[in-house]
């Protein structure tokens, strides 16, 4: 099973330009929810925005064309 972590978005959060949402995109199917990660950015002071992948895409697209300082990371969905 995949795993995202604080470490795993580290270059994010860390970064000069840091965001003030990062959207996740986690495959297909909602299915985890991720508690642990969501409160440890949230201690760093970040949002996180959790969606399927294509929802999460179309999210950001939306948020960069209003101007939006966001990040997006994305598990890649499986396929048979």
């Amino acid at each position: 099973a995949e795993t995202i972590s604080v470490d795993n978005l580290g270059r994010i959060y860390q970064s000069a330009n840091r965001p003030n949402l990062i959207v996740l995109g986690i495959g297909d199917q909602m299915n985890h929810p991720f508690a642990q990660l969501r409160a440890a950015l949230s201690k760093q002071g970040i949002a996180v925005e959790i969606l399927t992948t294509p929802a999460a895409c179309r999210t950001w697209n939306l948020l960069l064309s209003e101007g939006r300082k966001v990040a997006f990371a994305a598990i890649a969905s499986k396929t048979s």
